[in-house]
This record gives structure tokens, sequence and C-alpha cells, in this order.
């Protein structure tokens, strides 16, 4: 068995990160701890940057060894290439169980948590599959919460239920901690009482687990997580901003469309309406403009002088001119329009005018909008 451990240890080593692992992005950073006695291949945390947001992935293994071990790499490997279109946590968490489940002679079963962080907003949305101890310390009101369990069995063996996304709303440099290792009613209640009314400071706070916890266990796996929103951004009457080729992206677009509106006085009739020509927009360029599964930057630009909004998109996809679309006649059923029709005809009613040109490879669409102000 000795052996055995001694294989699975260098495996681990090889294919996976070491412990204690540290990654320090621009709007997320993770700590992993693994108290010496853990058994080889029992646990494993990782994070995953993706555009404008950030997977949190840490998992529980049923057994230790060098079968764990494979299986741990063949999880996040599977993670990392479906990411790209795919960052549902619980699409994700069905998507893996499909990915082991037929591929795991051990019938190990793994208990996953699988957190995504919205760099902007700081709304995490996680699932849990299996039992995962994950709580939250505020940054302002420094209280402790749990994070409610989802309800889906661990992934690996018979999965009876898809595991259900909820959301969490993390204020600015909250700290999510991550505890792999199983802990009894006890022992959370104590590590509860013990970070009550603390500041979140990760040495502090990592100081508190292990003594807390180190009376109760000796085995002690766990991560700390901590989210650091973006400057705030100074608005003018100019802004150019970008969005990556995702439909989660419109709700990003319509925050900035909000915040420019609010800032240059613009009335509630102008923000609807240019939020319903760029949602027309972008939902046609991020669904049919790209032939590949890569990440792509789709550009916006407002400027407003005169009382005249100017916005400008540019995207690398397939060559596209809406101004190229019949006008659409209303008088036809629905059957008769065309994919998209109603949509351009809503750009080119909603703007004073539209220019588009193909150049660099890129699509250009200029439009102007008469801008009335906020009473």
């Amino acid at each position: 068995m000795s052996e055995q451990n001694n294989h699975a240890s260098s495996l681990q080593q090889a294919y996976l990160s070491l412990i204690p692992l540290r990654h320090e992005y621009p709007h997320v950073k993770s700590y992993a701890h693994v108290s010496p006695s853990i058994q080889t291949g029992r646990y494993f945390f990782e994070t995953f940057p993706h555009g404008s947001k950030t997977l949190i992935v840490s998992g529980t293994l049923c057994k230790e060894g060098i079968f764990s071990v494979i299986l741990t790499a063949k999880i996040l490997a599977a993670i990392k290439a479906v990411l790209p279109y795919n960052n549902d946590p619980s699409e994700l968490a069905e998507i893996l169980h499909q990915e082991i489940a037929y591929s795991n002679p051990q019938n190990i079963a793994v208990s996953l948590f699988l957190g995504l962080i919205d760099h902007e907003l700081g709304e995490m949305t996680y699932t849990i599959a299996g039992e995962f101890n994950a709580m939250t310390v505020s940054s302002s009101s420094k209280t402790v919460s749990l994070l409610p369990q989802t309800g889906a069995p661990p992934i690996g063996g018979i999965l009876s239920d898809v595991a259900i996304a909820q959301t969490h709303l993390l204020s600015s440099h909250d700290l999510l901690i991550l505890i792999a290792t199983p802990l009894s009613g006890v022992a959370i209640t104590a590590l509860i009482s013990a970070l009550a009314n603390q500041t979140p400071d990760q040495e502090q706070v990592e100081a508190i687990l292990k003594d807390t916890l180190s009376s109760v266990q000796s085995d002690l796996a766990f991560s700390l997580n901590r989210w650091i929103p973006p400057q705030p951004i100074i608005i003018s009457n100019q802004l150019k901003v970008h969005f990556q080729n995702e439909l989660a992206e419109i709700n990003k677009l319509h925050k900035v469309v909000e915040l420019f509106a609010k800032a240059n006085h613009l009335s509630k009739k102008i923000q609807l309406d240019t939020n319903l020509i760029l949602e027309e927009l972008l939902t046609n360029t991020i669904s049919y403009g790209y032939q590949d599964h890569a990440n792509h930057a789709i550009y916006v630009e407002f400027k407003l002088e005169n009382g005249i909004l100017s916005i400008q998109t540019e995207d690398d996809g397939v060559s596209f001119n809406p101004l190229n679309a019949p006008e659409l006649d209303l008088e036809d059923s629905l059957e008769d329009r065309s994919i998209g029709g109603l949509g351009i005809h809503f750009v080119r009613a909603l703007t004073q005018s539209l220019n588009y040109e193909r150049k660099d490879n890129l699509n250009v669409l200029h439009m102007t909008i008469q801008c009335e102000s906020a009473e």
C-alpha cells in the first residue's frame, strides 16, 4: 500500500496543481491548504479564469490512491475543455458525471463544488453535488453564512437528480471558504462561532480554521477565495467597452447602458431603446457570427454630443451587413418573416442613421440616436 501511495503521490505532483495552491488573478484570489496527514488523491482545488468570470472548483473523493489521482486529473481536464462553451455550474456537474461515470471501475464517488463568480457584479452561481461545506465571511457585516446545499448526489455514481444552481451575491472582498474534509455539526458550529465578527483577513481566517478544527479532527483540506471587484468606472460622455461572445454578457450590456444613461442624464426611453438595439445586434453576433468555439471580443463605443448619441460596434465575426436584410413587411405572417428580420426592423426604426462597413476583417456598424434628457 505504501508503494502504491508513493506512485499516487508522484502522479499527483506530475499532473495536478501542488498544494498549497495560490492563484492571484485580477478579480479572484485563491489559496488552498491540505494538512500533511491527508491521504493522496482525496481532495482537490482549482481555479479557472474565463473571460469576465472565474470558476472556483473543489472536490472530495471517497477513496485515495492512483485511481483517485487519475480521476481528478480527468475531471479538471474536462472542465478546461468544456468551459469555453458551457460555464453553467449545474450543467457542468452533469457533463462531468457523464464523463466519468462510465469509466470509473473503482466506483469512486466525488462530492463537488462549482462556483462561477461574475467579476463585475460579484454574483456567484454555484452548485454542489454531494455534501460540501461552503461558507462566506462578509467583509462589511463580519457575519458568517453557510451556503445551502443544492440537493444532488455525488457525481460518478448513479446521478438520480441533476444539481440545481443557486446564486449568492458577494460583497467586495468577501471570503468564500470551501472545506473539503467532512465536518460534524459540532465542528461547523464551533467554526462559525470562532469566525463571527472577524475581519475576513486570509491569514487570520486560515489560523482560525486550523486552530478550531484541529481539536476535533486531524485532517483538514480547505480553500480561501476572495472576490476583488474592478475599480469603479468614471463615465463621461464617451465610453468604450468590450463583451465576450457569450449570451450571459447581455446582462453586462444592460448594466453598461444603465450606467451610461444615468451618468449622462438620458431618458428612460433612450435607455430602453439603446438596450433593445444593442441586445439584438450582440445576440445575433454571439449566436451566428463565429465558426469556432474560441473567445472573441465585441466592442461597443458610446459618444454623446449635442443631443446625439453615437454608437459603434465592432466584431471579428463572419461578414454580415444588417443593412442588406430586406425591409420587413409587417403585413406578413410570422411564418413568412425571415429569421432576425423583426430585430433588424427595430434597429432601423429606433436609429436616426445606420451605416456599415467591413474594415480590417471587422464588422463595423455605426448608428446615431436623437436623445432627450431625463426629466
